[in-house]
């Protein structure tokens, strides 16, 4: 992803629900999210959770969905949405973070 190439700029969401993304002219504004080790079980079973009852919402595999496949191939990704502060990364490195949310999605869709 080249942020110049396609025209888009990231801002980081503020006062809003933590899954609430926009875009409007051009800006894409999308709420932080700390990347820790115990945020990966627990983004798992949200999803998890998500598939299996048919009631609730898709709002955290949307977003897990939108980071994996448009935002993040690869680690300069992550630097990006990381200085944009979109991204807060804890005990991860910027590769750990990409091939975490890549791997996120492909066992969601298992």
């Amino acid at each position: 992803m080249d942020p110049g190439t396609v025209g888009v700029k990231f801002v980081k969401r503020r006062n809003c629900s933590s899954l609430d993304v926009s875009f409007e002219n051009g800006v894409m504004k999308i709420p932080p999210l700390c990347i820790y080790e115990c945020i990966v079980p627990i983004l798992r079973n949200l999803i998890a959770f998500e598939q299996c009852f048919l009631e609730t919402s898709n709002h955290v595999t949307f977003y897990a969905d939108l980071m994996d496949d448009n935002l993040i191939d690869a680690p300069e990704d992550v630097k990006l949405l990381h200085d944009a502060e979109i991204l807060r990364i804890g005990v991860s490195n910027q590769k750990e973070v990409a091939r975490f949310f890549n791997w996120l999605c492909t066992q969601g869709q298992s």
